[in-house]
Formats: C-alpha cells, structure tokens, sequence
C-alpha cells in the first residue's frame, strides 16, 4: 500500500511541477510583450481596432471640443467589415464593454462624466455588417488641462491575463 501512495506523490509532484513551469512559462511571455506593447492613448483622428471572437469593432476618434471646463469627445464605433472570415455570414455582432479615459499632458486619467449616442442607444449594443455608432463623451477637466488623446481599453475581466493585451497587467 506504501508503494502505492509513493506513485501517487510522485505522479502528483510532477503533474504540479510541470503546471508551475507552464504558468513561469507563460508570466515570462506576458512581461515581455508587455516590455514590447505600444501606446494605449488615441489621438483625435486616430482610431483602434478591437478584437472580437470573429471579427473587429474600430474606434475612431473623430473629434474633440473644449466648452469651459469640460471637454466633448467624439467617437464612432464600426463593425469593420474588412475584418471578417469568408465563414462568419452577416449576422449581428455584439461587442465587449469598453472603458474610457481622457488623458492630460501629465498622464491623468479622467472617466467621462456622460456618454450619449444619437437616439439613446446604448453604444455597445449590436451592430450589424459595416454599421456605426457615434457617440459623445463628456469630460470634465480644469480649464488649464492640456488634452494629449483618449484611453480606449476592452472592458473585459479577463484581459488583463492575455498576452499582447493592453490591460495586461505588465503594460
């Protein structure tokens, strides 16, 4: 029975041993694509593409104006249909969560204080093949702030535990 308990172990210590060089394995890859990631902040006529599980969705940031102490923001977001397998077909697509920040010259992150699309849709409901949303984000930020783009990250939970992803938690 001893000898028994011994295969057990040793079969156990190794299926751990291999798990946790994996998971090494893997928090390596993670730091060094985050050493090699990009910036996360858009300026105003850029734009930046999401990944679906078939296809894209784009932000584009269209525009910006300054009323007093609040800044507007507009976006469009877009079902690329450039983006899509030959497979896929033309149903609906219904993108992830995004979060939005607006950043200053000095790296502050500012949430909007409102986000409104053209006939209250929710701008992150369906959208179908080569559709758009435009939408107007209100931030309010001191007259002197210095606006150097717009933070645009997928909302998910689990992102910042994938590779190459800008909310990793390495970037």
């Amino acid at each position: 029975m001893n000898s028994r308990c011994g295969y057990k172990l040793s079969w156990a210590s190794r299926a751990l041993s291999n798990g946790a060089v994996v998971a090494a394995l893997y928090i390596a890859v993670l730091l060094i694509a985050a050493a090699n990631s990009s910036s996360r902040i858009i300026a105003i006529g850029e734009s930046k593409a999401f990944c679906e599980i078939d296809c894209h969705v784009v932000d584009h940031v269209i525009g910006l104006r300054r009323v007093d102490d609040t800044v507007i923001v507009s976006v469009r977001e877009q079902f690329d249909p450039s983006t899509i397998s030959p497979s896929r077909g033309i149903g609906a697509l219904y993108p992830g969560g995004r979060r939005f920040a607006l950043v200053d010259s000095s790296g502050e992150e500012v949430e909007p204080a409102s986000i409104s699309t053209a006939g209250n849709e929710a701008l992150f409901s369906s959208l179908k093949l080569g559709e758009y949303r435009r939408a107007e984000l209100r931030f309010v930020v001191s007259d002197a702030a210095r606006v150097r783009g717009l933070l645009v990250e997928d909302d998910s939970p689990v992102s910042p535990l994938l590779i190459g992803h800008v909310r990793s938690f390495f970037t």
